[in-house]
């Protein structure tokens, strides 16, 4: 079953250099060992697979959203800095619930009813959105800047990127599975899933460039995305599971 990679300076690579160029200088220190940063592998192709994928995807933007705001905190003092740690502590408990959840739904996915399944995405749903509206309320508060809430985002968009990347080559993978002449269809399918990736990654990049003024924009496109992909995917998915038949 689906199991959790800890990705450590490769995935800090990708993210952080994104996440420093919206700060001053000062605001990152001189490099220092990365911190592990927890993103899932895309899951087995299990009874369960659309949620555990959807919500795996969620885990990667939570944990690289966890990173961005642990690193910009460093430099702040006094009450700035309490306010910072203690939401960072209620993030951080509201994203070891959500991989809780993920690691037991995909750990007996397949003895699991379609009934109990949707009542583990109806928990994970709840617990992304607490994540949501912690950081947003955090993000929207008058003392912070600007540029963090661009950084965030740019984290978050990054993270699930990767994330898409991952899911179609875990797609890839396993349309080998399926009767050579069956493939056609779910060839052009993941074709067409990956020019869709491709070109979102290009609008998320246009919003990025309009700078700290387009956050708003940026966190609408991210989420219309997020939410095209996934259809797509869990379409695709049904696809290769009828095709097994």
């Amino acid at each position: 079953m689906s199991r959790l990679l800890v990705l450590a300076a490769g995935l800090a690579l990708l993210i952080l250099p994104g996440i420093a160029a919206a700060f001053p200088p000062a605001v990152f220190p001189p490099a220092r060992p990365a911190a592990l940063l927890l993103v899932q592998a895309p899951p087995d192709q299990g009874g369960a697979n659309p949620t555990v994928a959807w919500a795996q995807a969620r885990l990667s933007e939570i944990d690289a959203a966890i990173t961005t705001l642990d690193v910009a905190t460093r430099t702040l003092t006094s009450e700035a800095r309490k306010q910072a740690d203690d939401v960072l502590r209620k993030l951080r408990a509201s994203r070891d619930a959500f991989a809780t959840t993920i690691e037991g739904l995909a750990s007996d996915a397949r003895q699991r009813t379609e009934a109990e399944v949707a009542q583990a995405r109806a928990a994970l749903d709840a617990k992304w959105g607490e994540f949501e509206r912690d950081l947003d309320a955090y993000l929207a508060t008058s003392t912070t800047a600007a540029s963090l809430r661009t950084a965030v985002l740019q984290a978050r968009d990054r993270a699930e990127e990767l994330y898409w990347q991952q899911a179609i080559a875990a797609l890839k993978t396993a349309e080998t599975t399926v009767a050579a002449e069956r493939r056609s269809a779910i060839d052009q399918a993941i074709a067409a899933l990956q020019s869709y990736a491709d070109a979102a990654h290009a609008r998320l990049a246009k919003l990025q460039q309009a700078g700290s003024d387009a956050w708003t924009a940026m966190q609408t496109g991210l989420a219309d995305a997020r939410r095209a992909f996934d259809k797509a995917y869990d379409n695709v998915q049904a696809a290769i599971d009828r095709a097994r038949q």
